[in-house]
């Protein structure tokens, strides 16, 4: 959810592969693009070594960013593709349901701008995510869903920190409508 925005702010392709297997469709597009590197994302329960090692056999340089959890990780590949030149927009969505993050990857690519997973049900935005948002220079953050996908404490800390505009609708339907109406005209 977080790599599709990276991915378009590096100018490259998300492509998926199981856990165990490089499917050959893939493997021939990775072929196909011969790219420079490429970006492992999540630990080996997402993609095992094997997968890895075979990845890394089809280009020049490998990196795999994993965190201790979804959020971690949704937090290095921000700091990975977005660290550099910084994202004046961030988008918060609850990494424990994926679709306002799902919906927000569009908006987000289109923006240049990273989609960060919290733990929406927290009182308070955690540290690690607080400090991502001043590392990045991040001036305006947009808040998806309702205060039952990200806590009004999440809402206030990173509105204490960026100018924060919550994105919600009645249900997910119209929350995916209200992101797209925010960034596309």
């Amino acid at each position: 959810l977080s790599a599709g925005p990276a991915a378009a702010f590096e100018g490259g392709p998300l492509l998926l592969v199981s856990p165990d297997s490089v499917p050959g469709g893939v493997a021939a597009e990775i072929a196909r693009l011969d790219p420079a590197r490429i970006v492992v994302v999540g630990g080996t329960p997402s993609v095992s070594e094997a997968v890895y090692t075979q990845l890394a056999g089809l280009t020049d340089s490998i990196t795999r960013l994993n965190g201790n959890d979804r959020f971690h990780t949704s937090r290095l590949v921000a700091d990975y593709a977005f660290g550099e030149a910084g994202a004046s927009t961030a988008y918060l969505a609850n990494g424990n349901n994926f679709p306002d993050a799902l919906a927000a990857g569009g908006a987000a690519g289109a923006k240049d701008a990273p989609v960060i997973l919290v733990n929406g049900a927290a009182f308070d935005l955690d540290a690690a995510t607080a400090d991502l948002l001043d590392d990045l220079g991040t001036t305006d953050s947009r808040i998806l869903g309702d205060l039952n996908s990200v806590s009004e404490g999440i809402f206030e800390d990173a509105d204490g920190i960026t100018t924060a505009v919550r994105l919600a609708g009645a249900n997910r339907f119209e929350t995916a409508r209200a992101i797209n109406a925010d960034a596309f005209e």
